[in-house]
């Protein structure tokens, strides 16, 4: 989740602090913390429609896979919407952000791997962008932790080589300008940024497979979104993203009318139509693809496809109080957040990744969470007819 820790250690206290939350509130959940979810237990039910028993073991992974997001998530809203905003909440933010990009960014000059290895936060690196934006320019001392927290955010990035590392600072910094933060402007963003990407592809490097290079990469993403049919192994092996999604889709074309819509189920495997050399083995099928957007078409059809999306734009989905810095800054956070869960799908997989990416769920839940509370705080003291006596508080950052 946060580079450092593997998800065998942080999941088990995830299911703590979520039983902790629901004891301590006698097992009354609000409806708020619960409705987000209902998309996600709805992807889950698709993918049991024709589970593939003969596989238990793929089954239950596929099924972990979609369950740790429904347990990140209710972790995170439960907690927003539990908890009173801490007046310190950015500040606090701002410290972790430190200790994990510090933390990975040591690992990577000085680990005795780091050579070719990817020590990244992608929770870092989405709230760097709001450090720049957010963090207190009062005295000479703050400014320059806001510079160098700033800087350690993006030579970690850099240091990683990572496509969605890149990916994720750029719409983070759209969003803390304000780009986000209604769903049309979203999309027109959306747009623009795919006009300059095509606009400035032709002028970089052509990628070599043998001799890989960031910017080469960064080129060849167009071509990762087209599909190969693998006919010439050296363009199969150069665009192996490519030919991943194109044999998903096969698969997916294969199924029925009903399996299109609720997808062939957990356990099901992509079938790459030969065998191929896949590290020191040869295989014929993979569990899932790098496009997460081709693994859900495959196990859980056009619905599930549609469920995840539903449920990542919950952010644009919460009315608040424009007026209060705190629901601004918030607001920001969570949209960015969905954002990058939506792109990174077709990158690397997104909420669905084995760990990379949970601290961007939890982050996109727990400030939908805060989001809730604030507005819902604003309704009741509107429907007691005393509009007044809730004031918004000042960002802690300002």
């Amino acid at each position: 989740m946060t580079g450092l820790i593997s998800s065998t250690y942080f999941y088990p206290v995830f299911a703590l602090v979520l039983g902790y939350l629901i004891y301590e509130r006698r097992g009354c959940i609000p409806i708020s913390a619960l409705m987000p979810l209902v998309p996600l237990v709805l992807l889950v039910f698709a993918g049991m429609v024709f589970i593939d028993t003969r596989d238990i073991h793929g089954s239950l992974r596929d099924l972990w896979y979609v369950s740790k997001i429904i347990l990140i998530a209710m972790t995170g809203l439960l907690v927003g919407v539990s908890f009173e905003i801490d007046p310190k909440w950015f500040q606090k933010l701002t410290a972790v952000v430190l200790i994990l990009a510090f933390l990975n960014l040591a690992r990577a000059l000085l680990g005795p791997d780091a050579e070719g290895s990817r020590y990244l936060s992608y929770f870092a690196a989405l709230m760097g962008p709001f450090i720049l934006r957010y963090h207190s320019r009062r005295g000479v001392s703050r400014r320059v932790i806001r510079v160098v927290l700033v800087l350690l955010v993006v030579v970690m990035v850099a240091l990683s080589g990572s496509r969605a590392g890149l990916l994720t600072l750029i719409v983070a910094y759209l969003a803390s300008r304000g780009i986000f933060e209604r769903a049309r402007n979203t999309f027109l963003a959306g747009g623009i940024l795919a006009t300059l990407a095509l606009a400035v592809w032709p002028f970089l490097p052509q990628y070599d497979i043998s001799e890989i290079t960031f910017l080469g990469k960064v080129q060849n993403s167009i071509s990762e979104l087209t599909f190969e049919t693998g006919e010439d192994r050296i363009d199969m092996y150069a665009n192996w993203r490519g030919f991943e999604a194109y044999r998903a889709y096969e698969t997916w074309l294969n199924a029925s009318f009903i399996q299109k819509i609720v997808g062939l189920g957990f356990g099901e495997r992509i079938d790459l139509g030969k065998f191929v050399a896949y590290g020191s083995d040869e295989i014929a099928s993979l569990p899932f693809v790098h496009n997460a957007y081709f693994t859900l078409l495959v196990k859980t059809g056009i619905f599930g496809i549609a469920t995840m999306v539903y449920a990542l734009f919950l952010p644009f989905r919460i009315r608040f109080n424009r007026h209060d810095p705190d629901a601004v800054v918030l607001n920001q956070i969570s949209c960015s957040a969905a954002v990058v869960l939506l792109l990174t799908m077709a990158l690397i997989a997104g909420p669905l990744n084995k760990e990379s990416m949970d601290g961007v769920v939890l982050l996109w839940a727990w400030s939908s969470g805060a989001l809730f509370r604030i507005g819902r705080q604003v309704r009741v003291s509107q429907a007691k007819g005393n509009p007044n006596d809730w004031v918004a508080p000042r960002l802690a950052v300002s």
